[in-house]
């Protein structure tokens, strides 16, 4: 499930935001994520917590999710 973004506690991701003077800054940051039951009946997926901004999550999950005979997805 893993990829070059992911830590075995999070996921890295690149960060905008503005610096105390109003100048746009990136960094790279990384979002603790758990394995969580968030879409039963699929398998548990690694997920964030709420983050501040909006209240978004990130979750991480593998392409094994949508295949058309597990779930009657049909994918074209």
């Amino acid at each position: 499930m893993a990829d070059e973004h992911s830590e075995p506690g999070g996921v890295k991701v690149l960060r905008l935001y503005a610096d105390a003077s109003g100048e746009s800054r990136f960094e790279t940051t990384t979002i603790p994520m758990a394995l969580k039951e968030f879409a039963p009946p699929a398998a548990p997926l690694r997920v964030s917590d709420p983050q501040p901004a909006q209240n978004y999550v990130i979750l991480e999950s593998v392409s094994k999710l949508m295949q058309p005979s597990r779930y009657g997805v049909r994918v074209a």
